[in-house]
């Protein structure tokens, strides 16, 4: 999986925007929230869970009989940071709100937040990845993936209807009880070189880049 050269955030407060650039002030919300909000841009009651086809143990997946429905899911706390690939449209991603944040080094912020949340006294930090969203729920899984990849996909896989969000999310898995609250927020205490607030962010359609203007 290749990071692209970057990611695209967007946030409804510029105040909290400007936190996020200027301060290092990160939330994370846990997964949990995109399965319960009333808010349509954002819900997906199936976050949380994988569906895939997968071959019957023993099986090697020659026959269409081999293939049986799959469900999974995580019980482990997942708080996630959500972003939109360079790919996608403005028109979509300004629906998440319309201060746009271009995160430049994407493989920089989460080390950032794993360094942070593993500093963090109380926060029992499995790992914080940066993870690819696909959209294929019921698909027949990719027979070279292990136990561990499949896992991923109970907090990385969404329904076709979210494709156009072309998304990626940082997800930080904690080991043990889940926290009360239903956020957690990384206090980095320093300004992210590697992003940029998008003032009247737009597109110009003959270079297919996004532009500040």
């Amino acid at each position: 999986m290749r990071t692209p050269p970057f990611l695209h955030r967007a946030m409804h407060d510029e105040r909290h925007a400007r936190k996020f650039v200027d301060e290092g002030v990160v939330c994370l919300s846990h997964i949990d929230r995109y399965r319960r909000t009333e808010d349509p841009v954002r819900q997906d009651s199936d976050e949380g869970t994988a569906h895939y086809r997968a071959p019957l143990d023993g099986c090697n997946g020659s026959r269409p009989a081999d293939w049986v429905r799959t469900t999974r899911s995580i019980f482990n706390p997942v708080f996630l940071l959500c972003m939109a690939g360079p790919s996608v449209e403005p028109e979509v991603l300004t629906r998440f709100g319309p201060h746009v944040i271009r995160i430049n080094d994407p493989n920089a912020l989460r080390r950032d937040l794993e360094s942070y949340f593993k500093s963090v006294p109380g926060t029992a930090t499995a790992c914080v990845e940066l993870r690819q969203v696909s959209y294929n729920p019921g698909e027949p899984v990719n027979l070279t993936l292990d136990e561990r990849a499949r896992h991923v996909f109970t907090y990385t896989q969404k329904s076709p209807s979210h494709a156009a969000e072309c998304e990626w999310r940082i997800a930080l898995i904690i080991v043990g009880d889940r926290p009360r609250s239903g956020q957690i927020i990384a206090r980095l205490g320093k300004r992210l070189e590697y992003c940029d607030l998008l003032p009247n962010y737009s597109m110009n359609p003959s270079a297919g880049e996004r532009v500040i203007s």
